[in-house]
């Protein structure tokens, strides 16, 4: 398979991810279109559980008695809004969810997911009408949602507490790359699908049974994380998107579209998870950017390591631009190095997870623990 084929598949596969809306807090009303658009891509997994919390868990079984369990893990839930007010005129009132930048927010198009999706823009007042405060930006609270629609027609479709993403648009760009809402993390999701699928082309005879988390609630407060380290698995890669360089973004924290995948060092991190990634990236020659982050990776990491009686967690992330907006970006080649280094590390686990174990039975004074 080329890349360009591998390139336009990436592609389809994300555009049916992203055009899925799940804000954090809804993830289990979409729950089923994720279920299906995965099972209709690969038969690598076994079984789908859902989770009272909103995640999936697709589960793949070697077979094989005492196999590791190796975890990856993409977050579902995206950053957006949720409906707080129905005003006169066609108007709706929202507050965000998630870290939005409400610089972005003015002439934006939105969809609302009530009884049926109901576009809208953020109203934006026109610079000859704007009030002269200099260049402060009102809060999210005080810009408005103008839907066009009747005040009856609005309320039959709109509820308060219903949620509202950005408006779904998807683009390929020159270069390889590609934009839409929801990057962050589908485009995460799209990685470990596309491992799942070259593992099961290549009919690889595992040593681990791999589990593919869609956790829920990242965005907001973790606790999707935090539901997986009751599974108790041998260790866990948490894919995330990182930021990708640009000229207001340190080169120390941040890479280059299109130069690869990165891998972070931090204190929530397992450090010889990280390294057995590392080698195998290096094994598998796929480009590998190391990131330090120091006390927190922003992931579900910081979850899934304390949870429980913690969970050895190594992050690998793809570079974006433009993140938490309508027009993240990423480049597909980072995608498909990410896909390739999960492949080999799934390949390893089982002598990876055996090294780690045996690294933990070994005492401070280097003696062998029973």
């Amino acid at each position: 398979m080329s890349d360009n084929t591998t390139f336009s598949e990436i592609t389809a596969l994300c555009e049916k991810l992203t055009s899925i809306p799940a804000v954090s807090g809804s993830e289990e009303l979409f729950a089923h279109e994720i279920e299906k658009a995965v099972f209709e891509y690969t038969s690598f997994f076994d079984k789908c559980q859902k989770l009272p919390c909103g995640g999936l868990i697709f589960t793949h079984s070697c077979r094989k008695e005492e196999a590791p369990v190796l975890l990856f893990d993409a977050h579902l839930d995206t950053v957006g809004f949720v409906v707080t007010e129905l005003l006169c005129g066609g108007f709706v009132r929202v507050r965000p969810v998630g870290g939005v930048d409400k610089r972005l927010l003015f002439a934006s198009e939105v969809e609302i997911h009530g009884a049926q999706d109901v576009k809208g823009v953020f109203v934006s007042t026109p610079p000859h009408l704007a009030k002269k405060d200099g260049d402060k930006l009102p809060d999210i609270s005080d810009i408005y949602i103008d839907t066009g629609l009747s005040d009856q027609k609005l309320a039959e479709l709109v509820r308060i507490g219903d949620t509202c993403s950005f408006a779904y648009s998807m683009r390929r760009h020159l270069n390889d790359v590609i934009s839409s809402r929801s990057m962050d993390d589908r485009i995460c999701a799209v990685a470990i699908l596309l491992a799942a699928k070259m593992m099961e082309m290549a009919n690889k005879d595992l040593g681990c049974d791999v589990i593919f988390s869609f956790s829920s609630a990242e965005e907001v407060n973790g606790t999707g994380g935090e539901v997986l380290g009751k599974l108790m698995c041998d260790g866990a890669v948490v894919l995330d998107v990182n930021f990708g360089r640009d000229k207001d973004i340190h080169e120390k924290e941040s890479y280059v579209l299109g130069d690869g995948c990165g891998v972070s060092y931090s204190c929530t991190t397992s450090r010889a998870l990280t390294d057995a990634l590392v080698s195998c990236a290096k094994k598998a020659d796929v480009p590998l950017h190391t990131l330090v982050e120091a006390k927190h990776t922003g992931t579900n990491a910081h979850y899934l390591s304390n949870a429980h009686l913690g969970t050895p967690c190594a992050v690998l992330s793809i570079p974006e631009k433009y993140m938490h907006s309508a027009y993240e970006s990423v480049n597909l080649a980072d995608v498909l190095a990410c896909a390739r280094l999960l492949c080999a590390f799934a390949d390893e686990f089982p002598t990876i997870a055996q090294d780690m174990e045996q690294k933990r039975k070994v005492s401070l004074c280097g003696e062998v623990t029973a």
